[in-house]
């Protein structure tokens, strides 16, 4: 169906030359546009989510299964195909030389002129064509749980009632949406979003590959108390409870299909941290692993040393209290969307 021979003009956006290595053994890379292309439309159908739990999931799990913002079928479709790969950037590089060599040329008086050719099109209009697909076609915006709480940079900028959090979030698992840690605060209600705060981390727009194993140390100011992990989630319409999980129900060119994500709640014996007015807390690192787990590990001090120095005049509020089950074991490793594709978290 899609076996003509337009591909082939295009190649890989991106040469690279040189194929003599002085200290190892290299191959030729062959590029494939079929891939570029082709294969995406051939693969349209292959995309239904299965419904088997396989050797990652968890068989005793409750799960909540929701309709986030609806999404239009093709845009669902690309957006699964383009996450993890680096296409798009490319087709983006590519086009953006190609317009930036044309209007060099024309400013400079001794600029040779670049007239656009055939390929030089079809690489802008490949580019255009990618971006618009990823991205949605239409939603309808739903209210996230919980409280997003707010960043300041500077102890001046403490409000009353207030102390600093200093906290990272991290992630082993590539996010292509944002990751959501909720904490509790004690004597509160997490169906209340007044008691419950949200941390966020993003894969970065412009990262090759997952981007979320680095620390990104962050303070934010918080209502003074004591607050529990309860939960993380991606794109969960409600905090999960204790053992539950998040299944998100999306279209697609053969109907609707469920898609699971990270998600989990946890118990009474989470890691807790207090929060004080006019302290600060340095909360620690909270990663999820590939085991659909947030663990927790202190911040290396070279990490948040310059985040210490800017609230240096804020007394410190006690250490956050971590069980051992809680605390990072194995390190953290960087895993590709394409290695959890279709996994039953």
């Amino acid at each position: 169906m899609f076996s003509g021979p337009l591909g082939d003009d295009f190649g890989k956006f991106v040469s690279v030359i040189g194929i003599i290595d002085a200290f190892s053994c290299v191959r030729a890379e062959i590029g494939d546009f079929v891939a570029f292309v082709h294969q995406p439309f051939g693969k349209l159908g292959l995309k239904v989510s299965g419904g088997v739990i396989g050797c990652n999931g968890y068989t005793h799990a409750r799960y909540i299964v929701a309709a986030p913002a609806r999404l239009h079928p093709a845009s669902i479709a690309f957006r699964r195909m383009w996450q993890s790969d680096e296409h798009i950037l490319l087709a983006f590089a590519r086009a953006a030389a190609l317009v930036l060599k044309m209007i060099v040329g024309h400013l400079l008086p001794t600029g040779s002129k670049h007239v656009l050719g055939t390929a030089d099109m079809r690489s802008i209009i490949a580019a255009i064509f990618l971006a618009l697909m990823a991205i949605p076609a239409w939603s309808a915006a739903l209210a996230e749980p919980g409280t997003e709480v707010e960043r300041i940079t500077r102890a001046s900028a403490l409000g009353s009632g207030n102390g600093a959090v200093v906290i990272s979030i991290r992630s082993e698992i590539y996010l292509d949406e944002p990751l959501d840690v909720y904490f509790l605060r004690e004597g509160g209600s997490i169906t209340n979003d007044a008691d419950v705060i949200r941390f966020v981390r993003k894969q970065g727009f412009l990262a090759f590959g997952n981007d979320t194993l680095r620390f990104k140390i962050r303070a934010f100011q918080v209502p003074a108390g004591t607050y529990r992990l309860v939960a993380h989630g991606m794109e969960c319409p409600k905090i999960p409870e204790a053992d539950e999980r998040c299944l998100i129900e999306e279209p697609g060119f053969l109907g609707r299909g469920e898609v699971s994500r990270p998600s989990r709640g946890y118990g009474e014996d989470a890691p807790s941290f207090e929060v004080r007015e006019g302290h600060v807390t340095i909360a620690g690192d909270f990663a999820l692993t590939s085991r659909n787990t947030i663990e927790w590990s202190e911040i290396p001090a070279e990490e948040v040393r310059s985040t210490e120095r800017r609230f240096a005049r804020l007394q410190r509020a006690p250490d956050p209290v971590v069980p051992e089950s809680f605390r990072l074991k194995y390190g953290l490793f960087p895993r590709s969307y394409e290695d959890d594709r279709n996994r039953r978290y």
